[in-house]
């Protein structure tokens, strides 16, 4: 993504958020792309059913970020009912490879010091180093798979009828990007919610949208680039007493006795769709609003998570990991 405020997180529960919405960097949109929509707060429905005592309905909270991460001073924040279900998944990337054989009894520092070794007292490259240090830990495997085990490896399992192991690894790749699926169901019970659900379609495919750079003269109108969309950031919340939040870390407080249960990191906008009707598709009879609108985004985060990622959310309290 270029250019980001944020910085990978460290083992010790660093984490890589923005510390609050007060610390973020603000950046003006040039293409005024939130002019139709509003700078305000987008909100549906506009008060939640607070339901009884043992259950709280949460806000899925939405900031828009330019793709540098500074938050568009012109965007609204949108508040919308969160989904039934959120899954939550944490994928590692690994590769199968082979043949890649061990050392045998030498541990990794070892083959470290034999390279260092090489290359400090027989003026070895790095390179060359490696390819002396593999060669003394398997001589002969390497040998063989060098020649005859490669090319003519089926003959040979053939008429030994052995099979060469494949000496097959999984070698880890790094952490997968966190990817999220958020279907909101939206049915308007008056003509502000229906302004309000219009409204959040509206700003979520502005934000997915990419510009058109100035036409280069030169090249007969010919565009050349595209502007990258607009980044989300989504906090999950709930509303408790003020009671309750006091007793919640800053970091899992929102304000006005909002607990943040879950936070993502700036997230690229993958897909908005946007479905008209349940049963049967039907309009307010004023400005044709949608009696029934179910939106779903997919989202995927910019950042990985790391040992202080986790670190961090493990220490929260009611907080979802």
């Amino acid at each position: 993504m270029g250019k980001t405020i944020y910085q990978l997180a460290g083992n010790e529960g660093h984490q890589t958020y923005a510390s609050n919405e007060s610390t973020w960097p603000t950046a003006n949109d040039p293409n005024e792309r939130y002019a139709d929509v509003g700078s305000g707060e987008i909100r549906f429905p506009d008060k939640l059913d607070s339901g009884n005592d043992d259950h709280v309905t949460p806000y899925v909270k939405m900031a828009i970020l330019n793709a540098d991460g500074a938050r568009v001073s012109e965007a609204p924040f949108l508040y919308l009912k969160a989904p039934n279900q959120l899954n939550l998944s944490n994928i590692n990337n690994y590769q199968q490879d082979g043949p890649i054989f061990g050392a045998g009894s030498t541990s990794g520092f070892q083959i470290a010091n034999d390279i260092l070794g090489a290359t400090e007292t027989a003026g070895l490259s790095a390179a060359q180093a490696l390819e002396y240090t593999i060669n003394k830990s398997g001589q002969n495997l390497l040998g063989f798979l060098g020649s005859a085990g490669l090319n003519n490896l089926s003959q040979f399992e053939f008429l030994s009828k052995n099979t060469v192991n494949p000496m097959q690894q999984q070698l880890y790749k790094g952490p997968t990007f966190r990817r999220y699926q958020l279907p909101f169901n939206m049915k308007p019970r008056n003509r502000f919610d229906a302004v309000q659900s219009r409204r959040a379609v509206t700003a979520l495919k502005l934000a997915s949208a990419a510009s058109i750079s100035d036409v280069d003269e030169s090249l007969t109108g010919v565009n050349l680039t595209f502007g990258y969309p607009n980044l989300i950031q989504f906090t999950i919340m709930v509303k408790k007493s003020p009671e309750t939040g006091r007793r919640q870390s800053s970091y899992g407080r929102g304000r006005d006795g909002w607990q943040i249960l879950f936070r993502s990191k700036p997230c690229v906008i993958e897909t908005v769709q946007s479905d008209y009707g349940g049963q049967k598709m039907t309009f307010f009879t004023e400005d044709n609003y949608p009696t029934e609108t179910n939106l779903t985004l997919s989202l995927i985060e910019i950042l990985p998570r790391t040992l202080g990622d986790a670190k961090s959310d493990a220490q929260l309290q009611g907080y979802l990991i």
